[in-house]
């Protein structure tokens, strides 16, 4: 029964507030095509970055700093 009422609260505060209803709905379709649009449009991004990072390679990989024999960690 609380559902029931909740849902009826609900409805009642959508066509109470139509204009403000629509402007979130329009929010949410044109931020969600804009997400969707973005994505889209650039083919594959982790590949680029792999790709323009290639030169670095080596020194990426050997970064990692060397530490004396008996230091404890």
């Amino acid at each position: 029964m609380m559902m029931w009422m909740l849902a009826k609260v609900g409805v009642k505060a959508l066509l109470a507030n139509k204009l403000r209803s629509f402007l979130a709905v329009l929010g949410i379709i044109i931020g969600v095509g804009a997400v969707i649009s973005m994505l889209a449009s650039a083919p594959a991004p982790g590949r680029t970055f792999s790709s323009g990072c290639r030169p670095w390679a080596p020194t990426f990989s050997s970064s990692a700093p060397a530490w004396p024999a008996g230091a404890a960690s």
